[in-house]
């Protein structure tokens, strides 16, 4: 592998089932697990994803494995809290997190916002000088698995292509409450981080700087 470690620091609901798939595919130890910490498990796998700790502490598995690719997968603003909080929703009687974070309310999607754009606006900074470290990908794109097996010089198989599906179905009332309730934060909310998506393979980080100023 052209890289010792690859780490998906995007959030949860962002493809991260699908980039484990992906590596899967292709042969490589790939973990998604939600509930352990990898700083224990760093040398039995190649690639991480869905785990908070991997956006909590990517600067501390850049300084141990600096010669790692990190992948900043993203999708459209709105898309994402849809599928965040239908999936909360599925989980809530069965995850005390989720349990907390239902029923959705404004104040919370704007506290999902924040942390996002702050964990965007971080990660470019960080790699603003280490370009060939980081990609980002949007994966409402087509063909975002091109962008990451291109990096790492593995070919791109019809296999490699299908996006996992969130087979659940919820009732149409409880997702208008969603979507009202994310329409109404996002009719107030100036999101700059949109402009970055259709550059989903971002190299030019004086072009990305001036959009976020």
């Amino acid at each position: 592998m052209l890289y010792e470690k690859i780490f998906c620091i995007g959030f949860w609901k962002q493809g991260t089932s699908s980039l484990h798939k992906l590596f899967l595919d292709n042969n490589l130890k790939s973990i998604h697990d939600s509930c352990i910490d990898y700083v224990d498990i760093l040398d039995k796998y190649d690639c991480f994803t869905d785990n908070y700790c991997l956006i909590r502490d990517y600067k501390k598995y850049y300084n141990l494995y600096p010669n790692s690719l990190f992948i900043l997968n993203t999708r459209p603003l709105k898309k994402w809290l849809l599928s965040a909080y239908k999936h909360i929703y599925i989980l809530k009687d069965k995850n005390d997190k989720c349990n907390k974070l239902w029923p959705p309310t404004e104040s919370q999607i704007k506290d999902m916002i924040v942390i996002r754009e702050n964990h965007y606006k971080s990660v470019l900074d960080f790699f603003k000088d280490k370009s060939n470290n980081l990609i980002v990908i949007n994966i409402e794109e087509p063909g975002w698995q091109n962008i990451v097996l291109n990096k790492l010089n593995l070919k791109c198989t019809a296999n490699n292509l299908i996006m996992n599906k969130n087979k659940h179905q919820i009732d149409k009332d409880i997702l208008e409450l969603i979507e009202l309730t994310i329409n109404n934060v996002l009719s107030e909310h100036n999101n700059p981080y949109e402009l970055l998506l259709p550059n989903y393979s971002i190299n030019n980080y004086e072009y990305v700087n001036n959009i976020l100023t």
